[in-house]
């Protein structure tokens, strides 16, 4: 199966070359960083990955390269996006695959598979007759419980799965999705260890890529300089207390933008890993109004995360909003799409 996504870049380079060359190295190639932004461009417009030509050793550094620009992004849409590209694309392989490759790769992954044939009485028919689903795999309830913690996918959810004698048991399509979602927190994870890497060109690569994404900006999505100045100087410096991180969640959860914005902001301040974002901007979205709200200004939290003068933070943003939309109704180029914001 080509997933050259989960190769080893350096190990096929010296394979190749002979010698042991930097990964920072291997990955800043002009000709690898070209091919990295053409797959974060094609993941920005179509949420597909596109075709990378070249040998094993091409693709692999060009996605590579790819996790480390969108790393350098410091941006949760595009992360999350190549993560999610690469997860549609390895679910077709898998469900394409033979049994040995996709247990084998399984087995690579860390799921702790075990091969047996159980039946599940699935649908009776009118006649009488029972239709059994074979399920072939299974795995230690405590492992699947692990593996599908970060998941939100309702078919993967305990309650949804066939459970015997401390085993889940899983058909072959249920494995490959499960298959598939581990094969996307490694790349998440990937990404998140790229993090580190300090390169001047993969750094001008990911300045490239924030301005295709920003082309592809939705009109709702929320803008920084709508913001509050406290709120942007959080997002900007990271939130570094505990009033600094309810001020910012609080407010976020109040003005409702949408998962992916928060995902974003959560990403930028250092308040969450993008392997957990997802899962806290729609837990974030789904607390009552009633119970977490901003603070207020004049109060001993809200006095520590805002600064002297600030009218109170909802009171700026609309009014930050307000003034944003009396600009654009004034400015000619913009008459004809005013009222969309």
């Amino acid at each position: 199966m080509p997933m050259e996504y989960l190769s080893d870049p350096v190990r096929l380079a010296q394979r190749a070359l002979g010698v042991r060359v930097p990964l920072e190295d291997l990955l800043s190639e002009e000709k690898v960083i070209k091919s990295a932004e053409n797959i974060l461009a094609s993941i920005i417009r179509d949420s597909k990955l596109p075709v990378v030509d070249g040998t094993l050793l091409d693709k692999a550094l060009a996605f590579h390269a790819s996790m480390a620009i969108a790393a350098a992004t410091r941006n949760a849409i595009v992360m999350k996006r190549l993560a999610d590209a690469i997860f549609e694309d390895a679910l077709q392989q898998l469900e394409r695959a033979s049994e040995d490759e996709l247990l084998r790769l399984a087995r690579w992954l860390g799921l702790p598979l075990e091969r047996g044939d159980e039946y599940l009485e699935w649908l009776v028919e009118p006649s009488g007759r029972v239709l059994k689903l074979l399920l072939q795999y299974s795995i230690p309830v405590e492992r699947y419980l692990e593996l599908v913690a970060p998941i939100d996918d309702a078919t993967l959810h305990l309650s949804n799965s066939f459970l015997k004698k401390g085993l889940v048991y899983l058909d072959r399509s249920r494995l490959a999705l499960l298959t598939s979602y581990a094969i996307k927190l490694k790349i998440v994870n990937k990404i998140e260890e790229y993090r580190n890497i300090e390169n001047k060109v993969i750094r001008e690569a990911a300045m490239r890529v924030l301005a295709i994404l920003s082309t592809q900006r939705v009109r709702d999505r929320i803008r920084i300089e709508t913001l509050p100045s406290c709120i942007r100087r959080v997002i900007e410096n990271g939130a570094k207390t505990d009033e600094e991180v309810y001020t910012l969640l609080a407010f976020l959860h109040y003005i409702k933008p949408t998962p992916h914005d928060i995902e974003e902001i959560l990403v930028r301040s250092g308040i969450a890993p993008l392997s957990a974002a997802e899962n806290i901007a729609h837990a974030l979205l789904a607390i009552s109004t009633k119970t977490f709200t901003p603070y207020k200004c004049s109060s001993e939290p809200g006095r520590i995360a805002c600064p002297e003068g600030c009218e109170g933070l909802l009171k700026e943003y609309y009014s930050n909003l307000n003034r944003r939309a009396r600009a654009q109704r004034r400015s000619p180029g913009r008459r004809g799409s005013a009222s969309h914001g």
